[in-house]
């Protein structure tokens, strides 16, 4: 037995809805389908380049972390460096006096 039968006025429908009505449906619930699809692709490869990017700011970040980390190195031996220094040329006017 089928849903399709002849309408009232001669026109053939099934569940109730005529064929122009069900291909009108068909035809929108398609272009929701394939909307839905692009929209998932696209922010799937979004989603992928994010990754990426998001990769690249962290080794950015971490090289950022470990040039600081060497200028701080750097300006704690210049600080004892000069330190030093103060201390030799203290030491060499003091021997200057005891001359």
């Amino acid at each position: 037995m089928s849903n399709a039968y002849a309408g009232p006025h001669g026109g053939y429908t099934v569940w109730g809805l005529s064929f122009s009505i069900l291909i009108l449906l068909s035809i929108f619930l398609l272009s929701v389908a394939v909307v839905l699809y692009l929209g998932w692709q696209i922010l799937g490869r979004l989603g992928r380049k994010l990754q990426v990017a998001n990769i690249s700011l962290l080794q950015s970040e971490i090289k950022e972390v470990t040039y600081r980390h060497r200028i701080n190195e750097a300006v704690e031996k210049c600080r004892r460096l000069e330190q030093k220094l103060q201390e030799t040329q203290y030491e060499l006017l003091k021997a200057r006096d005891q001359a």
